[in-house]
């Protein structure tokens, strides 16, 4: 993993991956927005967080040594994503 990736360009990242629809990169199964927007309507567990946490460090390779937890309110298009000790508000 480069080492130069900053927490600016992880969240970048991760704005982008969330807007993608789920296989919308040719070839790729690439992307969750879908799912994310239905996993809105109903309050966080820890089954869809884990299945939120792992598509995202399959997506996004410079998460996979990275600690990633997330939040949400529920009927708020929004999540809360926090890499290591780094947190961040994303819009969906």
């Amino acid at each position: 993993m480069n080492s130069n990736v900053g927490w600016s360009d992880i969240k970048e990242q991760i704005n982008y991956w969330l807007k993608v629809p789920e296989n919308a990169v040719l070839g790729s199964g690439f992307g969750f927005r879908d799912k994310l927007t239905n996993f809105l309507k109903e309050p966080p567990n820890d089954s869809v967080v884990n299945e939120i946490v792992y598509k995202m460090k399959t997506d996004l390779p410079v998460l996979k040594e990275k600690i990633v937890s997330i939040d949400w309110v529920v009927g708020v298009n929004r999540f809360v994503i926090t890499v290591d000790k780094e947190r961040n508000t994303f819009d969906i």
